[in-house]
């Protein structure tokens, strides 16, 4: 569950609403950087997972993903994409469905160019349901931040999620990144 939930929190550069259900942020398309971090706790013991048919790399990211689980270890990403104009034009993220986790409801709580707060809860799939709440802030148009928290229930314990994104734009050009294209700058 809390892989679905980075899909809303990795699109905040391109909240939009091309389609007039609500305001798009006031950002500049270009090249975005994205530093993501997050902390999962769950309570109790996280139990183990048969990693046997897995690739020692795959084992390795899997024991590595139980282990801050199980402490509530942050965890970092640094990415970069490239968002356009017609991205944002046409609603790319919050506003289109596509975008929006299997099994999930967001309910928007405010909405203008310069601040989005939005609640996000995901019905229970496999035993498994989350709900959370989210702020974007559009500090200015090449730096938005964003701050989220979010509670797991499942059958016998549950856990809970902070996680904080800061994304600044590096430039107009995207260099050799295409529209829509993410790459991990480091993990």
């Amino acid at each position: 569950m809390t892989l679905a939930l980075a899909a809303p929190v990795l699109v905040a550069l391109s909240l939009g609403a091309g389609d007039g259900s609500g305001p798009r942020l006031d950002v500049k398309p270009g090249l975005w950087e994205t530093k993501h971090t997050s902390t999962t706790k769950m309570d109790g013991e996280v139990p183990a997972r048969d990693t046997s048919r897995l690739s020692p790399a795959q084992r390795a990211q899997v024991e590595k993903a139980l282990e801050r689980f199980a402490t509530g270890k942050p965890h970092t990403v640094v990415r970069r994409s490239c968002l356009t104009q017609a991205e944002l034009d046409k609603g790319v993220g919050l506003d289109d469905p596509r975008d929006q986790p299997q099994g999930c409801e967001r309910r928007f709580l405010d909405r203008t160019s310069r601040h989005v707060r939005f609640e996000l809860t995901c019905a229970k799939q496999d035993g498994m349901g989350m709900h959370g709440t989210y702020d974007v802030v559009v500090k200015s148009p090449e730096l938005v931040e964003m701050k989220g928290d979010s509670s797991m229930n499942m059958p016998g314990r549950g856990g809970s999620s902070h996680m904080e994104m800061t994304s600044r734009r590096l430039g107009a050009s995207c260099g050799d990144l295409k529209p829509g294209e993410s790459q991990t700058v480091s993990k």
